[in-house]
């Protein structure tokens, strides 16, 4: 069994266990900025050969303006120990949308539920204060996930009550429209600051331990570039390589690859699974008073157009190698999953777009 199958295993494992008073997959302590992480699908293929240093500043993003991503929600468990264990969007006013290995971190061993202390929060950028819980009723995982090689890993989750009007959250819409290599793209997440980084050891000074990177309590933003089939499959193979650990192939249909123009140091990190991937487009609504600059000037502006911009998602954070080395990482495409979402989910028209 090679180096990648071994890490796969323990990832598994720390996941399955961590219900049981280990800590969770993809999860960390709130109160202290390192924790001792285990293998997610964010790190399934890190390597010895992986020099231990830090991966700079999501990794290399910016913290993001208040309120400006009203779709995300922080997914939390504990209670006396509260911890992060990935990010979610709102897709309807009663669903969150995840990654389906975000949701099996959270399923209890013996019933296969949600556990009880598994929450979301709205309405803050911050993980820590002016939030506002909301509960789920449900589960669903995508009937294709596959855990070992990664793949249809979307999952959703219903809530107890709906959204009300005047919630703080607000949901995005969905894009079954097809995503190519090129494409300027943005991402928000809660995920770790860096890979790792070199810390004191207190019981023995001079001495240095290797420990995960921060995990922000602020949400971080970070825009990245689509890349086409061929070019993720070439610079996948060229991660494998390098770090000596082979990653599962990259399913064209279900599947985006994305990188950063600047390379290392930008990228996904631990946490970040889960966050919405998304497109800003061009978008032309009718012109009502008060809503854009020439309804205000003119009084039959109701007959104008619009000009406007409208944020759809695309994909939702999957996996990648730790962390921001300049290597893609790799989401599931929303497209690849219409059928799916469009059932189960019972979107409406103005729910998704083509």
């Amino acid at each position: 069994m090679n180096t990648s199958v071994y890490l796969l295993v323990l990832g598994l494992l720390g996941l399955s266990l961590g219900i049981m008073g280990l800590p969770v997959e993809d999860s960390f302590d709130l109160q202290d900025s390192y924790s001792s992480g285990r293998y997610n699908p964010q790190d399934f293929y890190s390597s010895w050969r992986v020099p231990q240093e830090s991966a700079g500043r999501i990794v290399g993003g910016w913290e993001a303006p208040e309120a400006s991503a009203p779709h995300m929600v922080g997914l939390i468990i504990g209670v006396s120990v509260k911890s992060f264990v990935c990010g979610g969007f709102v897709a309807k006013p009663d669903v969150v949308l995840t990654a389906a290995h975000c949701i099996d971190a959270v399923l209890s061993w013996w019933t296969g539920e949600l556990v009880e202390t598994f929450r979301g929060q709205i309405g803050s950028n911050a993980l820590s204060h002016g939030y506002v819980e909301i509960r789920f009723s449900g589960h669903l995982n995508h009937p294709a996930w596959d855990r070992v090689n990664i793949k249809n890993d979307v999952g959703a989750l219903w809530l107890t009550e709906a959204l009300p009007k005047n919630s703080p959250a607000r949901p995005i819409a969905l894009s079954f429209r097809w995503i190519g290599g090129g494409e300027r793209l943005t991402v928000t997440g809660w995920g770790r600051l860096s890979d790792d980084v070199l810390v004191v050891d207190p019981g023995n000074p001079g001495s240095y331990n290797t420990a995960w990177g921060a995990l922000p309590d602020r949400l971080q933003k970070l825009q990245v570039y689509s890349l086409t089939h061929a070019e993720c499959k070439e610079e996948m193979q060229r991660a494998s390589d390098e770090l000596g650990s082979a990653a599962p192939g990259v399913a064209e249909n279900i599947e985006i690859c994305t990188t950063h123009p600047l390379g290392a140091g930008q990228g996904m990190c631990n946490g970040d699974s889960g966050s919405a991937l998304w497109l800003d487009k061009k978008s032309k609504t009718k012109c009502v008073k008060g809503n854009c600059e020439k309804c205000n000037k003119w009084e039959n502006c109701e007959k104008e157009k619009c000009e406007g911009v409208k944020r759809v998602v695309v994909g939702v954070v999957s996996w990648g190698f730790p962390c921001a080395r300049g290597y893609p990482d790799a989401h599931a495409r929303i497209s690849g999953f219409k059928d799916f979402l469009v059932s189960n989910l019972r979107l409406s028209a103005d729910e998704y777009e083509e």
